[in-house]
Order: structure tokens, then sequence, then C-alpha cells
């Protein structure tokens, strides 16, 4: 800010705040950015956590026959997809697909006007749940799943963790706001 030309030797007040940047940071990459950081740092903290206290396959009731916290690793993609194939086959598909959805995802957020909040939001969650098992595939070689649900008559839906969580979150607040959020007013031809 030039002090000349507010006529003051006064310092703009949001230049003087360490914060400063922060403070002028446009509404939609403040959503995404909280959204993102909160998503990635519970998302690492809870695998670390889960390493930390559960051995390889072992179990924990939360909510005794509905649901558990179990120690598993997943060499392959949802649902177990690709777990037989190579490393390298792996490692290059999934590192791969995570890098090009992460570009994407930054390219859709910058296309997005400054006001908005929730699909910014939307899309931190997405991309923290992407980064956190890109995480994983390159530190473990495989995904840290511990989040166990029992179904009706037994079943047990495949085990994930939070980045799994995000992510399909991220997506259902993304595909509410592309079917049911406000259309901008078309201009007569």
């Amino acid at each position: 800010c030039n002090r000349k030309a507010l006529g003051t030797d006064e310092v703009d007040p949001a230049r003087r705040s360490p914060h400063a940047r922060l403070l002028r940071m446009n509404t939609k990459y403040r959503w995404f950015g909280v959204a993102f950081v909160l998503g990635l740092v519970a998302d690492q903290i809870s695998k670390y956590r889960i390493i930390d206290h559960l051995h390889y396959g072992e179990r924990m009731w939360v909510v005794p026959n509905y649901f558990e916290l179990t120690h598993v690793r997943n060499p392959g993609g949802i649902f177990s997809l690709l777990a037989d194939s190579s490393v390298e086959l792996r490692m290059t598909l999934f590192v791969g697909a995570a890098i090009l959805a992460i570009v994407l995802l930054l390219l859709f957020l910058v296309r997005h006007p400054a006001e908005e909040r929730l699909v910014p939001m939307a899309l931190g969650m997405i991309l923290a749940g992407a980064l956190g098992n890109l995480a994983d595939r390159l530190i473990h070689g495989e995904v840290i799943d511990f989040l166990n649900v029992h179904l009706m008559n037994g079943y047990v839906w495949p085990s994930f963790n939070i980045a799994d969580s995000l992510i399909v979150v991220g997506t259902i607040i993304l595909m509410i706001e592309m079917f049911l959020g406000e259309r901008p007013e078309e201009e007569p031809s």
C-alpha cells in the first residue's frame, strides 16, 4: 500500500498483520484450504494412530456387531481393484491417476467464482482424500484402511479410511451442487 497515495503515514492494517495474505484471500480459497488442511490432517493422524495402536489384522469394536476399527492394508484401488497386479503396475496407475486428479481438481477450483463456498469445500475434501491415499502409497506401498461397517445378514462393507470418506462425501456434495445448485441466469440471445 502506498502511504503517499493514502495521504497518511499509517500502514494498512491488513499489511501489518502476520496473516495479511489470509485476510486478503478470497472466500473460495479459504473454504478450500480449511477443508483440505483439516481433512488431510485428520486422515494422516488417524492412520498413524491405527498403525501405533493396532497390529496388522487386529480388531477393536467401537459399536459391537456394527462398527469396528481394523488395521488392514489395501495394495489395490477401490474395493481392492488390481490388488493382485504387480507393484510397478499398481504404483504407475494409482500414482498417475492421483496426480491427474489433483491437477484437474485445482483447475476446477481456479475456474469457480471467488465468493463460492460449497464447491471449494468439496474440492478441498476430495483433494485431501486423494493426497492422503497417495501419501500412503508412496510411504507404505499400500493404503492403510481401518474403518469396518457391518451391515445386515453378516455382510461387512469393504474396509475404508477417512481419505476415502472425504472423497465420497466431497463428490456427493459436488453432485448435489451440480444438480440442485442455483444456476446463473442466461442472457437472452
